[in-house]
């Protein structure tokens, strides 16, 4: 009798396992701008503040695929079709749904081809932010959702902090977030500049030496060059807003000074700098 119970409990235990392991993983929820298909489960999922994702971004016929890195708030989602006797839902249908829904919902097609239906990459506009959404790996049944929300990492200046961080270190680190390869300031970073102004307009004595640094993605020349053409731009932002050129000076070290890990995003960004540095 007690082996007729044994082997009772043993497989009405069994088939409940299929059933647990189909039911969304803990803690996990659909993202807010679209949900799952029907007879779909959220296999795992997860996110971060900050981090960076490479996105397929588009495709020239002459050399191919275009990939463009994004920053900001990191989430992923894993979708997979659940093993419950349901028709079983091929990629094609599965890239067909969220296409119909992405642009209804009025997202822009960065990466969209019936050819490749493994990889695809849709952008959202809502307000100031922009939110990326990459589809990978996928196949009949399976889909991974890789989302970005843009917001750079914030920096609250104050001219008080800045001035006492001069005087006791000698330097102010600035996180301004440029566009890859780029020097031309965001107008989101213009409030923190204008507090550079202030800091100077009410310290008529303080001289200044603007600093670039950057992360150790690309070369090394390039990025020399990318630091001093960073370093200038916040020069010349300064200047044009009535700070003698006499009173600054700017310089670019490159990858050559990290003050953090550029193992991780996380560090990469604090090294991608421009530090005030007193003279």
């Amino acid at each position: 009798m007690k082996k007729i119970f044994l082997f009772a409990a043993i497989y009405f235990t069994l088939m409940l396992l299929p059933v647990i392991a189909q039911d969304d993983m803990e803690g996990c929820k659909d993202y807010p701008l679209f949900t799952r298909m029907p007879d779909f489960y959220i296999y795992n999922c997860g996110s971060k503040e900050f981090e960076s994702h490479q996105y397929l971004a588009g495709y020239d016929d002459a050399t191919g695929p275009v990939y463009k890195t994004v920053e900001g708030k990191y989430f992923f989602v894993h979708y997979l079709q659940k093993d419950n006797g349901s028709t079983p839902v091929s990629a094609v249908q599965i890239y067909r749904n969220y296409k119909n829904a992405f642009t209804t919902a009025g997202a822009e097609a960065l990466y969209s081809r019936e050819d490749d239906l493994n990889t695809w990459t849709f952008k959202f506009k809502k307000g100031d932010k922009e939110i990326w959404v990459g589809a990978e790996g996928c196949t009949d049944g399976n889909v991974l959702f890789q989302i970005i929300e843009t917001e750079a990492m914030k920096q609250t200046v104050s001219v008080n902090d800045m001035l006492l961080a001069l005087n006791n270190s000698g330097f102010y680190a600035l996180y301004i977030n440029f566009e890859s390869g780029k020097y031309d300031i965001k107008p989101e970073f213009e409030p923190n500049l204008n507090q550079v102004v202030k800091l100077l307009t009410d310290n008529p004595d303080l001289k200044l030496s603007v600093e670039g640094h950057t992360d150790n993605t690309g070369t090394q020349p390039g990025n020399q060059t990318l630091s001093e053409n960073r370093a200038k731009a916040v020069c010349n932002y300064l200047i044009s807003k009535g700070i003698s050129a006499e009173r600054l000076s700017s310089k670019g070290w490159g990858q050559d000074k990290p003050v953090a890990d550029n193992r991780t995003e996380e560090g990469r960004y604090k090294n991608r700098r421009v530090e005030l540095v007193k003279k």
